[in-house]
């Protein structure tokens, strides 16, 4: 099935020529998307003066605000090691054995808080310019607060493909990748507990309604109008997405893009590396990456079959740090087009908690209810750290 939205299109991915080593980094929006591939970066050139903006090594293929065979040639054209971003879930890409993909989770209330702030930092007027169509007009309702703006996406009912950036979308998107690891429960970080019910149905619709994130104006900005897609961070929910494709199986390492004898297994938060029919998945988790850094770029650098001389890591890590990556906003934040207001608001900042402190204990139990018939419990239990 096909995912789609105003300004994505999964179909981009049909018949892309994968190649050996090529990895693929998918996750909902504002959830550690620039952070990963900024990890990838560093893993690959073991440089932090990256050869290019960030988005030009790592392009979001998905988005159709750059022409399809633009963002092939490009990657064609590379000669390092490829690393791309999608928003789409796993199962609505090819799954190559060729390919590792690093899917990364963060708490959901925490992702809609950075969303409903990321809303403000959007150019609309240039995103519809991009994509073809008119202008958006202003918005003549009153602004709707972050904490109400939280509580309506915590309540909001809707098909998770409809929109992959609601509640039950990110459960789907998470509890896909979650199962296609065998069970992120075997490892040591993760929790434990029996599987619950799959995330939420696959409905699917055209124009779900959508809690507008800020106070912008344009599709969906502000009010509860047709949702508005994952990439431009304009909606707490987002357009529609669909089922996808494709079997696989892991991969051996590779060491800065040539092949090692290294056949990766599974690691601490489960993965399929180095099982046959399987696709190698690598869970990430945000808070890990808040909290160890240093750990957590070497257990990636490990699935990946990556070697890093040790003098490097200081320097490395020093550099995939929130404080480094929001002072070199302007090669790192992912916008090759211009469409937000100020790059250096989209490292805003950086932190876990900021949606929990908004809920009183009552709201908190609801979400956690709501979460819990979204999702297997050792997955939420694994999230909710």
């Amino acid at each position: 099935m096909r995912y789609r939205s105003p300004d994505e299109d999964s179909a981009r991915w049909d018949g892309f020529p994968f190649r050996e080593g090529d990895i693929v980094i998918s996750t909902r929006s504002k959830s550690g998307t620039t952070w990963a591939q900024m990890i990838c970066a560093l893993l690959i050139f073991q440089d932090p003066d990256l050869p290019a903006p960030l988005s030009e090594l790592s392009p979001w293929l998905d988005w159709l605000v750059l022409p399809r065979d633009e963002v092939y040639a490009r990657l064609e054209a590379q000669r390092h090691r490829r690393f791309i971003k999608t928003h789409t879930p796993l199962d609505g890409i090819p799954l190559d054995p060729r390919a590792t993909y690093v899917v990364v989770a963060r708490h959901p209330l925490d992702m809609a808080v950075s969303l409903f702030h990321q809303g403000d930092n959007l150019d609309r007027a240039r995103i519809a310019e991009l994509l073809g169509q008119p202008a958006p007009a202003a918005s003549t309702a009153p602004p709707r607060s972050l904490r109400d703006a939280l509580i309506a996406w915590i309540n909001r009912d809707v098909p998770p493909a409809d929109a992959l950036d609601s509640l039950p979308g990110v459960m789907w998107h998470l509890t896909d990748a979650w199962h296609r690891t065998n069970g992120a429960a075997t490892g040591a970080r993760a929790a434990t507990g029996g599987h619950g019910a799959e995330a939420g149905t696959g409905g699917h619709g055209n124009g779900a309604a959508g809690v507008g994130a800020g106070t912008g104006t344009g599709t969906g900005a502000g009010t509860g109008s047709p949702g508005n897609d994952t990439g431009t961070g304009a909606e707490m929910e987002t357009g529609g997405h669909g089922n996808g494709a494709g079997n696989g199986n892991g991969n051996g390492g590779l060491t800065r893009g040539v092949l090692s004898d290294n056949v990766l297994g599974d690691d601490n938060n489960g993965g399929g590396g180095g099982r046959i029919g399987v696709p190698d998945v690598v869970l990430v988790h945000y808070a890990d990456l808040m909290n160890d850094l240093e750990g957590e770029m070497r257990r990636l650098a490990n699935r990946l079959g990556i070697e890093v001389p040790e003098e490097r890591w200081p320097l490395l890590v020093e550099a995939a740090g929130f404080a480094q990556m929001r002072a070199r906003a302007d090669r790192l934040a992912p916008d090759p087009v211009g469409i937000m207001k100020d790059r250096t608001a989209f490292f805003r900042r950086g932190g876990s908690g900021g949606g929990r402190e908004l809920l009183t204990d009552e709201e908190f139990a609801h979400y956690e209810q709501r979460a819990a018939e979204l999702a297997p419990r050792d997955l939420l239990a694994w999230l909710h750290r």
